[in-house]
């Protein structure tokens, strides 16, 4: 279904759905398993922008869920590819030192 999904030109509204449900996961308290196959999705179609806003997704989700390290790699990745991110890079870790408790 995804190979139709993206051969119908249809990859950001694919991914936008991906990001949605990975965010379900977060509230629900699973690991954030849809936004690392939302990460590899846009990375995998080229889409910069859907990347480092599907990576800051998941940054939050991994600071939320207590695992601030990995959130921090995740951040730090993103905005060594898109630099653009790095005005949103305090708030991010500020979010997450107040919801993680540090």
């Amino acid at each position: 279904k995804g190979e139709e999904v993206d051969s119908a030109g249809l990859t950001q509204e694919r991914l936008r759905a991906v990001v949605q449900l990975g965010k379900l996961e977060v509230f629900e308290g699973t690991p954030p398993d849809r936004l690392y196959e939302a990460v590899d999705l846009a990375r995998a179609a080229g889409a910069l922008v859907e990347q480092a806003w599907a990576q800051e997704n998941l940054a939050i989700a991994l600071i939320i869920q207590g695992d601030p390290d990995a959130g921090a790699k995740i951040l730090d990745d993103a905005i060594a590819q898109q630099p653009v991110l790095r005005h949103r890079e305090s708030m991010v870790r500020w979010q997450g030192k107040g919801v993680a408790g540090g």
